[in-house]
């Protein structure tokens, strides 16, 4: 007589870590960051795979890699997550640590391009989904605070800190974020000394975009004109008598003003028609441009960087830099208020220019009701003319901004829960990497939740998916048609259970796809 036999059992303290990580082995992720260079020799773990360690921390909500191994359920000993992510074993947590210590710039690149690759069939299908309409951007700057007292944090400099409100000694982090139906997507970051300021990320964060999601078409006509313009006054200029050289003392300094005069409209002729050339190129190698709009707060609204976005093809939204702005508009007479929020109001002032943009604009007010004993808050918001009335009617233009908080959200969750401001190097380089594979957490438990096609957890918050689900125990059950997944009576999604799945489908992405269908105009 024979007795049939159970099928095989394992379990683990981290149940959603181990489909994680057999996804992440289909999309080819361990290899990826097994390619990012480091001078380190391999002994019993090799940096790559230190590497996915630290991103499974990252993914099960620890706060400090000493938790690796004094958690209650400690990721060193889950054999099974270790083998879920193509592991023997899990390195210790000072092991763990060494590829932040030695980490360089070039490491940094080459995480950056490793996990661009991987996760470039998820961008993709967001990109998919979002055709034909608008690419809607949000950019920001948030603060990584230490002790005003450190010394050996490299790069740490004394600036104004968000987090604490007021000057403090960190780092800033410059980030990215497309808003899609699903969530946002990270398009990356770029860590800075603690005194930089928002406009100064711009251009690289434009870059970023640029990478990730494509180029606008850029505005040529706008400088076409502007250049014309500073043409006819250089001609103006050049016009001026010879003749006042072998005038007065008074008129010979007149004649030299009209010369600087003319030297300033020269540079300004020649840079124009710089820049008109250049865009002109960039429109030539760019067939299939999109369209993107960016939300932007005050650290990147002043009026010359609004004018350099709207040549470059940008649509934005965006707060003015100067608070001056707003409280200029209280005494226009005729504003006509919409409500936007429970004590929020926006009107449409008469005003097209903004401090000395070259180009008109439309400008509005907004002013925040605080109760009885404080004063209404005023400020102001500000788009380029593209953006209609017809189309974009103020209580739009007011409800759009306030959506920025998107962002803003993605940052909270960023520290809080994936612990990105809990640092754990003193290198700078480390340090940036580290941040690079939070932001690689944050868009892979987006993915992941539909690639496991279940509809329970794809519904599930990512705040639900890291505490709950990433700190459950789990039995592994092992069958003929596969492997489940089953939730232990002691969690809170305990009865639940998952089919492991060892091939994962996703559409791959062809140039044939990109065509000009992509770039029509968004509602």
């Amino acid at each position: 007589m024979s007795v049939p036999s159970s099928p095989p059992v394992a379990t683990t303290e981290h149940g959603l870590l181990v489909p994680f990580g057999s996804l992440a082995q289909a999309i080819g992720l361990r290899e990826a960051l097994g390619r990012v260079p480091f001078k380190m020799k391999t002994i019993d773990h090799s940096p790559g795979d230190k590497l996915v360690e630290l991103l499974v921390h990252i993914l099960a909500g620890g706060m400090h890699l000493k938790e690796l191994e004094t958690a209650p359920h400690p990721l060193v000993q889950d054999h099974a997550v270790a083998e879920a992510w193509g592991q023997g074993g899990f390195a210790s947590a000072s092991g763990v640590s060494a590829p932040l210590r030695a980490a360089t710039e070039q490491s940094v690149a080459g995480l950056k391009r490793e996990v661009r690759q991987v996760l470039a069939p998820y961008r993709h299908r967001m990109l998919r989904d979002l055709s034909p309409a608008w690419l809607v951007v949000d950019v920001d700057l948030t603060s990584l605070v230490v002790s005003d007292q450190a010394t050996t944090y490299e790069g740490a400099d004394f600036g104004y800190m968000s987090a604490v409100d007021g000057p403090g000694k960190g780092y800033q982090f410059a980030r990215a974020q497309l808003t899609t139906p699903h969530g946002g997507l990270v398009l990356g970051g770029f860590l800075h000394p603690g005194r930089t300021v928002s406009a100064q990320c711009l251009e690289e964060l434009v870059a970023l975009v640029e990478a990730e999601l494509g180029r606008p078409r850029r505005r040529v006509e706008v400088v076409a004109a502007r250049l014309e313009q500073a043409q006819h006054a250089l001609t103006a200029a050049e016009r001026a008598p010879a003749s006042r050289a072998r005038g007065s003392v008074f008129v010979r300094r007149r004649t030299k003003r009209l010369e600087g005069q003319r030297a300033r409209h020269q540079a300004e002729v020649a840079a124009l028609r710089a820049r008109q050339d250049q865009l002109a190129a960039d429109n030539v190698a760019n067939p299939n441009s999109r369209r993107i709009l960016l939300r932007l707060d005050g650290g990147f609204g002043d009026a010359a960087h609004l004018a350099w976005l709207y040549e470059q093809g940008y649509d934005f939204v965006a707060r003015p830099h100067s608070h001056r702005v707003g409280e200029s508009l209280r005494h226009e007479e005729g504003l006509r208020w919409e409500k936007i929020s429970k004590n929020g109001f926006i009107a449409e002032s008469q005003r097209t220019t903004l401090g000395k943009g070259p180009y008109p604009v439309r400008l509005f007010a907004c002013r925040q009701w605080r109760g009885e004993a404080q004063p209404e808050r005023w400020s102001a918001l500000v788009t380029n003319p593209e953006l209609r009335a017809a189309t974009w009617p103020v209580r739009r233009v007011g409800t759009f901004y306030n959506e920025r908080q998107g962002i803003e959200a993605g940052i909270k969750e960023g520290k809080g829960l994936f612990a990105s401001r809990h640092l754990p190097t003193r290198h700078r380089a480390g340090l940036a990497l580290y941040q690079e594979l939070v932001l690689l957490a944050q868009n892979l438990v987006r993915w992941f939740r539909t690639l496991l096609g279940q509809p329970w957890v794809a519904a599930a918050g990512v705040k639900e998916l890291v505490r709950i689900g990433a700190n459950s125990r789990a039995l592994i059950v092992g069958h003929g048609q596969g492997t489940i997944l089953h939730f232990a009576g002691d969690s809170p999604w305990r009865g639940l259970r998952l089919p492991l799945r060892r091939h994962v489908a996703y559409q791959l992405w062809f140039p044939f796809l990109e065509d000009r269908a992509l770039a029509a105009p968004g509602p």
